[in-house]
């Protein structure tokens, strides 16, 4: 009963070795929400620009979910 009563509220999680997209897709599979702040990036491959989408902070997602 409690449960129900409770907010929810955002959590900064750790994902390792660069695995947030492998936990984001767990955590929505789990009807959690979740939420990669993302940035392009421009860099120089085999002498061509590359802009690629990266996460802003590497290892952080951030989790909307209950306390319980």
């Amino acid at each position: 009963m409690e449960a129900d009563k409770e907010i929810e509220i955002w959590y900064a999680m750790r994902a390792t070795y660069r695995r947030e997209p492998d936990a984001m897709r767990l955590l929505e599979k789990e009807k959690m929400g979740c939420f990669i702040p993302m940035q392009y990036k421009i860099s120089i491959k085999k002498g061509k620009k590359v802009r690629a989408l990266v996460p802003v902070v590497h290892n952080l997602l951030f989790v909307h979910a209950r306390p319980s």
